[in-house]
């Protein structure tokens, strides 16, 4: 599945997230280990395989690097696969684990008091991942720990005595390795089960919320196609019945009497403050409009320039002007209020321009919209 970003539901953007979250705690996490070694080797004489360490150590800052590089493609073209994403915070997660163990494994293993740091990748793959993904990676980090704790006691791998143990085998010690195990494996997946209710609960919440916001949404842009579309309607109508008002006024459809002449002019002012309005209203959904998506269709230039020509013929007419229309016959894929928009715009705006009683003038109207339409005004 692959979508846009811009359609990016809100789980789907809070997993975006929560990954680039995971890289910049990552960074941090780092610094903060490499210190923890440079104490231990410095302060308290924890003398661990020094070629080991670093090569686990540098890992961590590597391919956190490498999973910045491939968020930023992933984020940064026309699409991203949500799978890909998917598959980013596996390898996150898992890298982690791995890079925990190995650390665990070189620093003391069961005698490490800092063993419950392999909680951390599984508390926070909790919201990245399901909940049966996430029983897959704590079942992988018990195992490799446990690996590390029995491979230690029975002398399978090589083990490094903490200072503050003495000469206290405490690896050998098979109860005490089973203590520490149990007590491990008992406590990732309590998280497991407690972090990933809560986490399920969440995510349960997002969806009501992702379908609630996909409704008002289209609410929203049907309100706006509706109210663009009347306002286009009722324009171009509304100014040639402005026109025609004007012509009735300036005495060429015969002459007024005093009070059919007020009667008129009243008509001539509602109708103006009506056009005001419908500018307002298609301004307004101009401005709702500008992210919305909008419907490509075949359109029928000829028609479509033909029809809202002969709208205006009452404006020619009332300044002493007679107006063709020849239109070179094609089609165009567009959006139909945006070209309606267009062309009413250019010829109101034309005729507008031209003067009173010329009539030997000629205006040509191009609009360049893939050919050229001309509208003669002679």
């Amino acid at each position: 599945m692959t979508t846009s970003r811009r359609d990016l539901t809100l789980t789907e953007q809070e997993l975006l997230y929560r990954l680039r979250w995971s890289v910049r705690f990552r960074w941090f996490a780092g610094c903060a280990t490499i210190v923890a070694l440079w104490v231990a080797w410095f302060k308290f004489g924890v003398r661990f395989p020094v070629a080991s360490i670093v090569i686990v150590a540098m890992s961590v800052p590597f391919y956190n690097a490498v999973f910045v590089l491939f968020l930023s493609n992933l984020t940064g073209g026309e699409s991203m696969s949500i799978r890909k994403m998917t598959t980013l915070a596996n390898a996150q997660v898992v890298c982690d684990i791995l890079a925990v163990v190995a650390l665990i494994q070189l620093t003391g293993g069961v005698e490490n008091p800092f063993v419950i740091f392999l909680a951390v990748p599984i508390v926070y793959s909790l919201p990245l991942l399901t909940r049966r993904v996430v029983f897959w990676h704590t079942t992988l980090a018990v195992v490799l720990l446990n690996v590390v704790f029995w491979g230690q006691c029975f002398g399978i791998l090589d083990h490094i005595c903490l200072p503050t143990v003495g000469e206290e085998l405490l690896h050998a010690n098979r109860l005490f390795v089973f203590q520490v195990s149990f007590a491990t494996t008992v406590t990732l997946y309590l998280l497991l089960f407690i972090g990933g209710s809560v986490a399920g609960t969440l995510r349960q919440r997002e969806r009501e919320l992702e379908s609630a916001h996909r409704q008002l949404k289209e609410l929203h842009q049907a309100r706006t196609f509706y109210v663009r579309k009347v306002s286009h309607e009722l324009r171009a109508p509304l100014a040639a019945i402005r026109s025609l008002l004007r012509v009735i006024l300036q005495g060429l459809a015969g002459a007024l009497g005093e009070k059919q002449r007020s009667m008129m002019e009243r008509i001539d002012a509602r109708a103006e403050g009506l056009l005001e309005l419908v500018a307002e209203l298609l301004t307004f959904s101009r401005l709702e409009a500008l992210e919305a998506p909008q419907d490509d269709e075949i359109i029928n230039m000829s028609e479509l320039v033909g029809k809202i020509a002969r709208l205006f013929q009452p404006m020619a007419q009332e300044k002493n002007l007679q107006m063709t229309v020849s239109v070179v016959p094609f089609s165009v894929k567009g959006n139909r209020e945006d070209l309606r928009e267009l062309v009413t715009n250019l010829i109101r705006l034309k005729l507008i321009t031209l003067p009173i009683n010329h009539p030997a003038i000629t205006a040509k109207i191009f609009l360049i919209i893939g050919f050229i339409v001309t509208v003669f005004v002679v």
